[in-house]
């Protein structure tokens, strides 16, 4: 139903939501979350939640390179995935970390 019929039955309709009778419903919007496995290249800079296939205490986040590889777990092996939590910048980007020019 558009924002104008939204109106039309007197509920406020904001973008990303549609009417439906007297309510209004946001859209849901379906994330897809990738796994990544050990020996594949890393795409992103950034830390990684690590998922190991029987839980025993190992690292729960790693802080990986791009270009690198993703790790085996000692305990699990190859039995272990890792999920991309947040992407990070290089330091040598950041003004803030650079030499002096």
């Amino acid at each position: 139903m558009s924002r104008i019929a939204g109106r039309r039955f007197g509920c406020r309709v904001a973008p990303g939501e549609f009417a439906l009778g007297s309510f209004a419903m946001r859209a849901v919007r379906k994330v897809v979350t990738r796994h990544f496995h050990p020996g594949e290249r890393v795409p992103d800079a950034g830390i990684y939640a690590v998922v190991h296939e029987v839980q025993h205490g190992g690292t729960p986040e790693l802080v990986l390179l791009p270009n690198s590889k993703f790790p085996s777990c000692r305990v699990c092996g190859d039995q272990v995935t890792f999920r991309l939590l947040r992407t990070v910048r290089n330091l040598s980007d950041d003004e803030d970390f650079r030499g002096e020019t």
